[in-house]
């Protein structure tokens, strides 16, 4: 009974120590996707698949979470962002990318119409809405035209969600806008 004591004690000691919990304790490092040494930005969840993004325009694909497929994206511009809404992936990216896909396998690329950096993307009341730097917001009701809109800041714009019927996008300097 000491013993386990200790081992417990120990167990929590270790957890505080490197500032997990117990619940975060069931993480598993899968290992660097299958040979690449591309960094992934950004992942989604969508039919029934997981989809991560990242430089050059690595894309890959996994039904479990843990054994990936690459998928070639046609382009070699980095990818930050990418969402699941209206049966269509939607990934953004560097000078302006955008890219579509039904099934996360094939992809293809979109105008925006910008060549501005886009790190987020979201889909929520029926549009896809993408954020990025200069406070750039673009929409879009398909995925294939997009229209700029005015936020209101120059500054640049990480993030972006929809939830509670608004769109919540968080950038530099604890920016928060709202739509």
């Amino acid at each position: 009974m000491m013993i386990h004591r200790i081992l417990v004690s120990l167990t929590l000691t270790l957890f505080a120590y490197s500032g997990l919990t117990a619940q975060d304790s069931n993480w598993n490092f899968i290992e660097r996707v299958q040979g690449t040494g591309y960094s992934l930005y950004g992942i989604t969840y969508g039919n029934n698949q997981y989809v991560a993004v990242g430089e050059l325009g690595t894309i890959r694909t996994s039904l479990d979470g843990v054994t990936w497929a690459s998928r070639v994206s046609g382009i070699r511009n980095d990818l930050y962002g990418i969402t699941y809404g209206n049966n269509q992936f939607v990934a953004v990216g560097n000078y302006g990318s955008i890219l579509t896909s039904p099934n996360g396998v094939t992809w293809t690329s979109r105008t925006s119409g910008t060549t501005d950096l886009f790190f987020g993307i979201t889909y929520g009341n029926n549009q896809y809405v993408a954020v990025g730097t200069g406070g750039a917001i673009l929409a879009s009701l398909d995925g294939v035209t997009w229209t700029s809109r005015t936020s209101g800041t120059s500054g640049v714009l990480h993030g972006i969600s929809h939830g509670n019927n608004q769109f919540v996008a968080v950038g530099n300097y604890g920016s928060i806008l709202t739509s």
